[in-house]
């Protein structure tokens, strides 16, 4: 399939991801908690952190604000109960690249981003494919069948997972 269609449909599901948290802890009445344990500050902060970042993807949906610029914008998002949940004065980034992304560029360079992201797979999968040739019995019909490398795909894609996890991406 071409990148482009690939990309828009990953770009999608991303925006379609994000929107729901947004959608679902915007409404949350986050001023009247009165005692948060200590263990649920990175979560809350983290929620916190997507809803502003998307607050200004919201503001600015097809192109976005600018590379670079959100650290400029953030603070103006901070709601006034932001340091008795734990969110530090200086924290001026939404710590998820899809709403890093979807605010400094818009819906269309996620999509691009995507976009390039799809083609180097299927580059990769072209690559590394092989072609195996199944003979039939009469001898008269050769089909070429093409086997994917899916378990280093998906290696790839736990390894991708357990590093967004652990912080490193």
């Amino acid at each position: 399939q071409s990148p482009l269609i690939a990309g828009f449909i990953i770009a999608l599901i991303l925006f379609l991801g994000q929107w729901y948290i947004y959608s679902k802890t915007s409404s949350y009445p986050w001023n009247k908690i009165t005692f948060l344990p200590a263990k649920s500050h990175p979560f809350v902060t983290r929620i916190i952190l997507w809803q502003m970042g998307f607050e200004i993807f919201k503001e600015h949906p097809q192109t976005g604000i600018g590379a670079g610029s959100i650290s400029y914008i953030m603070p103006l998002k901070r709601p006034p109960t932001a340091s008795s949940l734990g969110l530090a004065i200086n924290n001026t980034d939404p710590h998820s690249f899809i709403v890093t992304t979807l605010a400094e560029t818009g819906f269309l360079g996620l999509w691009g981003i995507c976009s390039i992201l799809s083609a180097v797979f299927g580059m990769y999968l072209r690559k590394n494919s092989r072609y195996e040739t199944i003979e039939s019995p009469n001898e008269e019909i050769k089909l070429n069948t093409v086997i994917y490398p899916w378990t280093t795909t998906f290696t790839a894609i736990i390894i991708l997972y357990l590093s967004f996890q652990a912080g490193f991406i």
